[in-house]
């Protein structure tokens, strides 16, 4: 081989290098990032139910075909199913078991006889249930601590049922409309309600008031505790009472006395925030931004891009996740973000198509997203995260 023919072999490598690299980065830019596997058994619009992971296993609701299933996280593979009627919110682990309630269809079409449920985590076998009286919906994920697992409804408030038998043990029907989950910190309840609109501090054991007060009505958005603080967003009517009227705010409360430490004015979705950090990181439905700021002094840090996908109208239900300096968040749109947490700048982006109501979760090295159409695994860095789901906990306990 001469000089010539040496030269041309050498470039010919260099150039399929570089087509290789191209072909990767490709795959893998801001406009094209492919999921690690996807579980079409997951689905349903009006899905919100974020996947739960412990140990290997996803716990995700489909509201599609009424079932629970536990899948193996590294394949997709489905390990268990069980029967669970419009379950609409992320399953709560605790020890052997996985707590779920039924709730309504999309349209609001109720489900006679709604049980809240304690499954076994190795396969699926129902424990316990207990029907709500009046057929009010088990709305919110639960949450489980001591003797006790929380349960929120849409019209009888709160309930606390035994852990062990599902019997109730107290009930706080005159909160109303619940769409969120309670959240447990130091023998505490924290509940923010719809209708009637209120936020109620309550003691975890008997279910009465330290403290009331009324900033807004939420929906879909949970309280989060942080460093002595309640952050809460609320929606306030602005001209009229339709929804789209509505704007949306995200207060910090006093733990201890529910005085209003800051108020994020007109920023905030049905979306919970993602605090961490002595920072938040705020859904906004108004401008469909991401705006993040310093908890303790109110202070900008940056805010996204319009993350609004291609439909103008598209409100934020997703709750973001974070991991390694990235923050996960999927649109209505059904377009999955990687958000640079420093910076605000948008690390890649996937198209998932249909539209999006899942939050995140991380675990086992991937971060996992439902849509209307499926649930998607993509490969991330990081085995699990700062928020590495909806309310912080990875078994969904709404507290630091």
């Amino acid at each position: 081989m001469d000089m010539r023919q040496s030269i041309f072999v050498f470039l010919m490598i260099v150039l399929t290098i570089v087509l290789i690299i191209s072909i990767f980065l490709f795959l893998t830019s801001s406009s094209g990032r492919q999921p690690l596997w996807t579980q079409s058994t997951v689905f349903g619009f009006d899905n919100f139910g974020t996947a739960t992971y412990e140990d290997g296993i996803l716990y995700a609701p489909s509201k599609g075909n009424n079932k629970v299933y536990a899948l193996d996280a590294a394949i997709g593979a489905m390990v268990w199913s069980a029967d669970v009627r419009q379950c609409d919110a992320s399953p709560c682990i605790d020890d052997d078991r996985v707590y779920v309630g039924e709730c309504f269809s999309p349209d609001r079409t109720p489900t006679p006889q709604p049980k809240a449920i304690a499954l076994n985590k190795t396969n699926g076998n129902q424990i316990w249930s207990f029907t709500e009286p009046e057929n009010r919906a088990w709305v919110g994920s639960p949450v489980a601590s001591g003797d006790f697992v929380y349960f929120t409804t849409f019209g009888s408030g709160v309930y606390a049922l035994n852990r062990t038998n599902g019997n109730p043990i107290w009930n706080r029907a005159d909160i109303g409309e619940v769409i969120c989950s309670v959240a447990y910190h130091n023998g505490l309840i924290f509940v923010s309600a719809h209708n009637p609109p209120g936020q109620y501090a309550l003691n975890a054991t008997t279910g009465e008031d330290l403290w009331h007060i009324d900033i807004g009505a939420s929906w879909d958005t949970s309280p989060v505790i942080y460093d002595g603080m309640i952050i809460q967003t609320v929606s306030n009517t602005t001209t009229g009472s339709t929804y789209n009227a509505r704007e949306w705010s995200t207060y910090v409360l006093n733990e201890t006395t529910g005085a209003t430490i800051r108020v994020f004015q007109g920023k905030g979705s049905p979306s919970t925030p993602l605090v961490h950090g002595g920072k938040i990181f705020i859904p906004s439905k108004a401008d469909r931004q991401m705006w993040a700021y310093d908890l303790e002094t109110g202070e900008e840090l940056w805010h996204t891009t319009s993350l609004r996908g291609d439909n103008a109208h598209a409100v934020s239900y997703c709750s973001p996740a974070g991991a390694g300096g990235t923050i996960y968040y999927q649109t209505y749109t059904g377009v999955f973000y990687a958000i640079s947490e420093a910076r605000g700048e948008i690390l890649w982006t996937a198209s998932l198509g249909g539209l999006g109501f899942g939050s995140p979760s991380i675990g086992n090295g991937s971060v996992f997203i439902t849509n209307d159409a499926s649930l998607y695994a993509f490969k991330i860095d990081y085995e699990t995260g700062d928020w590495p789901m909806f309310c912080q906990n990875k078994l969904h306990q709404s507290h630091i």
